[in-house]
């Protein structure tokens, strides 16, 4: 190719496949005769990541995709193609990512990039993949022929449960209808209220001596957003009143753990033996009133990790779209 656009290309191969533009991503998504297509560009590169549940290319990560002979045949090196990695330690054994950098789209033909999905389509049916992706992962008896982001992943659907989906979520988030597992994010809850509180406790005994401004502030806020995922991830489904119930435990948590350690300076300064509602109450009534300053900076990192809780737990009931 002498002159090109990056974008434009991919437009046109969104055309030509009859992939569908996402307008808050840019990325083209499409099944193309039973092979998923994600397609983007990214600094002037193009980025197709293909992929088929059906077909399995895991050997070919390891073999430089050397049987990929369709794709060499049709003058596109097998070289470009890449594994894709999913996490540090798995390896998508479905998919693979081909990049098209600018010096590689001026090396190849109109009619070589034009050609690109056809080839890599007939290689994927060489390792598995068939013509077709299977049913509707939505209605479950409906043909799927096109492919969306739900969530973290995608999934496939076929064209009536897209336009009921997407006309469900016109900000491009739709929300989760699992119940809330009430039991499991309660358990959750109770163990993660304790261990908060001891964890804040413990680091204010006068033995350790820790007086450093960051760590005052940052362990309860980073204690208090785990404390709110691990809740989020137990409920699987969201409510305003696990909300405040998380706001609250968080909230307590902090303060139970300033008790604690205000009653263990106060029997070291003072070689006394306070009972637990002494403490609470010279607490509220003492301590606060007189050093609130400091005892402000002891809350003010549960309190902020409260506000971002509720924030998580709000989207663990939201999932986005495209």
């Amino acid at each position: 190719m002498e002159a090109f656009s990056a974008r434009q290309l991919l437009q046109e191969l969104g055309e030509k496949y009859s992939l569908r533009f996402l307008e808050r991503s840019k990325h083209f998504l499409g099944i193309h005769r039973g092979v998923c297509v994600d397609a983007s560009e990214f600094r002037g590169s193009i980025h197709l990541y293909v992929f088929s549940l059906d077909a399995d290319i895991s050997s070919q990560v390891f073999e430089k995709f050397n049987g990929f002979t369709h794709l060499h045949d049709s003058g596109v090196p097998n070289s470009w193609v890449k594994g894709n990695v999913i996490t540090e330690t798995e390896l998508d054994k479905h998919g693979c990512v081909l990049e098209l950098s600018p010096d590689r789209l001026k090396s190849i033909s109109d009619d070589q990039f034009a050609s690109i999905l056809d080839s890599l389509a007939n290689d994927f049916q060489t390792f598995g993949a068939t013509e077709s992706v299977g049913l509707c992962n939505q209605c479950g008896s409906n043909e799927a022929d096109s492919l969306l982001y739900l969530g973290d992943g995608y999934q496939v659907s076929c064209g009536d449960c897209l336009q009921e989906l997407t006309d469900n979520s016109p900000d491009g988030y739709l929300k989760n209808a699992e119940p809330v597992n009430w039991k499991a994010a309660i358990a959750t809850l109770l163990i993660e209220t304790v261990l908060l509180a001891l964890t804040w406790g413990f680091l204010q005994q006068p033995f350790l001596s820790i007086t450093h401004v960051w760590v005052l502030f940052l362990v309860p806020l980073l204690s208090a957003i785990w404390m709110a995922s691990s809740v989020g991830a137990a409920a699987v489904g969201a409510s305003f009143i696990l909300r405040i119930m998380t706001v609250l435990a968080i909230v307590a948590a902090t303060l139970a753990g300033n008790v604690w350690g205000f009653k263990s300076v106060v029997e070291k300064a003072q070689e006394v033996t306070l009972t637990w509602s002494d403490a609470v109450n010279f607490y509220f009534t003492h301590q606060l009133q007189l050093n609130g300053d400091v005892e402000a900076l002891y809350i003010f990192g549960g309190v902020v990790g409260a506000w971002f809780g509720a924030d998580i737990l709000k989207a663990a009931g939201i999932v986005k779209i495209e």
